[in-house]
């Protein structure tokens, strides 16, 4: 009887599940799964043969292009030759330079002043009538060798500036040291004679050596004292007292003129 029965028909299905619950859900399955096979074979073949067409579709569909035929003329970019711009404060131009206009001779004009003979040159020297009386030069800020004649140097606007001065500053080290009156010894003795031991610090028993800085000025007069050691400020203030009482010292000497001088003194207070 089985070999009877074809493999496609659907009366495998009643001999399997003969006897058997048919209303569980394989029997369902395996009485539907001969249409569910034809139904995918049937998707299969349709994607095989769309895939198999699709490009003859495609050119089928998308329209022909008009050729336009070759360029007349080429343009390669890698070839252009870019001009270097170049900023407007970078450019260089030539400009002819202007000739000074010739200056008339002319001889500075020197204030009057008392001054020390030392200081006195042939460029800052006063000039007598008898000297100008003989010359055509003009007199002027600034002394110019010229012509009789030409542009007076005055009225070209010009701006004179006089050389810096060295600063007045403050020597530590000079040819002549500045001095007190007397010497060293002298100072020394006056230092006693004038100091007054603080009360509070002598019945403390702090004993102490105070170094007091000062500038000596050109004429000898003492400024800017102050106790740069110790650490008693009524020690200290003592000491800068008595610095500061001192009579004009003689001024220190760089090339033989005065200048502003830095020195030390020490003042010793012994409590015993």
């Amino acid at each position: 009887m089985a070999s009877e029965i074809k493999l496609t028909s659907q009366r495998w299905n009643d001999i399997i599940f003969e006897g058997k619950n048919k209303d569980y859900g394989a029997y369902d399955m395996r009485k539907s799964s001969s249409r569910r096979h034809i139904i995918a074979l049937a998707i299969i073949a349709s994607l095989v043969v769309f895939v198999r067409f699709l490009p003859s579709l495609i050119e089928t569909l998308t329209p022909e292009r008009t050729s336009t035929g070759p360029l007349s003329d080429p343009t390669v970019l890698a070839r252009l030759e870019l001009e270097e711009q170049i900023e407007e404060k970078n450019i260089i131009r030539d400009v002819a330079a202007v000739e000074p206009p010739p200056l008339r001779e002319a001889i500075q004009f020197t204030i009057p002043e008392i001054v020390d003979r030392a200081q006195i040159t042939d460029d800052n020297a006063l000039r007598s009538q008898d000297d100008l009386a003989g010359t055509t030069a003009a007199i002027a800020a600034i002394s110019v060798a010229g012509g009789e004649e030409g542009e007076h140097i005055d009225n070209l606007g010009l701006v004179v500036v006089a050389p810096p001065k060295e600063a007045d500053r403050i020597f530590t080290f000079v040819e002549h040291e500045a001095q007190f009156p007397g010497g060293y010894n002298a100072m020394m003795n006056y230092i006693k004679s004038k100091v007054e031991y603080p009360e509070m610090a002598k019945l403390s028993g702090i004993s102490e050596k105070i170094t007091v800085q000062f500038v000596v000025e050109k004429d000898g007069s003492i400024t800017g004292v102050e106790a740069v050691t110790g650490r008693d400020k009524s020690l200290q203030a003592e000491a800068v007292r008595v610095v500061k009482s001192m009579p004009n010292w003689m001024p220190g000497k760089s090339d033989g003129q005065p200048v502003r001088t830095r020195a030390t003194v020490s003042v010793d207070f012994q409590a015993n």
